[in-house]
């Protein structure tokens, strides 16, 4: 949302205090963050089934918004440092998710799982819902620098909460009754019994056998298809409102809300709807999960080729309906090839979740690349060219669609409980 404001263009001519970025290095800075992102994904996960998600999520998110509010600083300064400072918040949002199904592990019953994760997985889906109309406020009413400022101080205050009100496990909170705990201990899929085993395993090896087992690729091929058109509409998704539709800037925080506001209800209606389903023995775990994982791509697919049709600005109302209606299915997911992750490997389902995530987000720094090329030479302007951006988004969605329906397995994988040793580090 910031970089319409910042960059010098057309729009922008009688701004004063914007950057003079060009096209290209535009796509860079909003890049540069899925570098670090991309890296960290399996040490972030790991190091919360060490250190617990409390510290490692916590004081990541800290640091990161510390980094965001020295963002006007360092684009005053060099676009270098700005890529530097984008690159170290990925770093430190990467064990975001990868973190948190550790704790998921320990804390919900299986039977709660499909909703538990619809609902918390989905904050940064409802971020984004908060996040977008704020920021669209503050760039029409305040200086761009503000939305950095802002943006970084809600974090600040989300922490302290965090660091107080959040326990690893139901074994350590100290005020959870004896009767909830026993319940959740009884109902999880987690083994705490093989904690300090699990704790001793080396990383490397882990990450071999897991990288090595079919079930896990599914689940990644699945990611990097999902995370595909998630970072086409999330990085790409306000320039397109902005340059093709024409909304000015304060509507398009709004608009560009609503495909994530979509995403969040489904999300929550699917959740539900699979542990409802499967607890009452109509379908199998893995049958839901293919289900809401074919409805999650299948839909955005087709929703995406209707979308590029109707990319102009006499279409834009009913391109933005059918963007946010059909996206808003992608909330299926949690229910869907995300909640399959913990399935594969509960007691190292961090670890697991950061190699999907890790093969996931490699298209998060292709997705400005590949967009920043195809809208190159002033085709930013241009509907067929972004119409290519939609149709690229749409056919991997569908790839995802049926190889999930055929290849998903439900079944607790090998290196969930393989028992490693010293020797087992001169394999790789």
């Amino acid at each position: 949302m910031a970089i319409i404001k910042m960059v010098n263009s057309t729009q922008n001519a009688n701004s004063t205090n914007v950057v003079n970025w060009t096209h290209g290095e535009r796509s860079n800075v909003l890049g540069a963050f899925f570098y670090g992102y991309f890296i960290m994904q399996v040490p972030g996960g790991r190091l919360s089934e060490i250190y617990g998600t409390k510290r490692v999520f916590g004081v990541t998110m800290l640091l990161c918004a510390v980094l965001g509010a020295l963002t006007p600083l360092a684009c005053s300064a060099n676009i270098w440092l700005v890529f530097v400072l984008r690159v170290l918040q990925g770093f430190l949002e990467a064990p975001a998710f990868p973190g948190l199904n550790p704790m998921t592990a320990k804390w919900v019953p299986q039977e709660e799982r499909g909703k538990f994760m619809s609902f918390a997985y989905m904050g940064g889906t409802f971020g984004a819902c908060f996040t977008y109309p704020l920021c669209g406020w503050i760039l029409d009413t305040m200086p761009w620098q503000a939305v950095f400022y802002i943006t970084s101080g809600i974090t600040g205050v989300w922490v302290v909460g965090w660091m107080f009100l959040v326990y690893d496990s139901p074994e350590t909170d100290p005020f959870i009754s004896k009767e909830e705990k026993e319940y959740i201990i009884l109902k999880r899929t987690f083994d705490a019994d093989r904690v300090a085993e699990d704790l001793a395993v080396p990383i490397l090896p882990l990450v071999w056998d897991i990288m090595l087992t079919r079930a896990v690729w599914v689940v990644a091929i699945g990611t990097f298809c999902y995370a595909w058109g998630f970072y086409t509409f999330l990085t790409e998704g306000p320039t397109f409102v902005n340059d093709i539709l024409g909304f000015d800037i304060s509507t398009n925080g709004w608009l560009s809300a609503l495909p994530y506001f979509c995403e969040g209800i489904c999300g929550q209606i699917c959740g539900n709807l699979s542990d409802f389903l499967t607890g009452n023995g109509t379908f199998s775990r893995l049958k839901m999960q293919k289900i809401f994982t074919f409805l999650a791509f299948g839909v955005p697919a087709a929703g995406m080729v209707a979308v590029s049709f109707l990319s102009s600005v006499e279409l834009k109302w009913y391109c933005i309906i059918v963007m946010a209606v059909t996206f808003g299915f992608g909330g299926g997911s949690y229910a869907g090839h995300l909640q399959n992750c913990i399935e594969l490997g509960p007691n190292r389902s961090g670890t697991c979740y950061g190699v999907t995530n890790m093969v996931g987000n490699l298209s998060g720094f292709l997705v400005p690349y590949v967009v920043g090329a195809i809208t190159a030479n002033g085709n930013q302007y241009n509907p067929e060219a972004w119409r290519w951006v939609f149709l690229i988004a749409a056919g991997l969605y569908m790839f995802e669609a049926i190889y999930f329906s055929i290849a998903a397995s439900g079944e607790v994988q090998k290196f969930n409980s393989k028992v490693y040793n010293k020797k087992d580090l001169l394999k790789i």
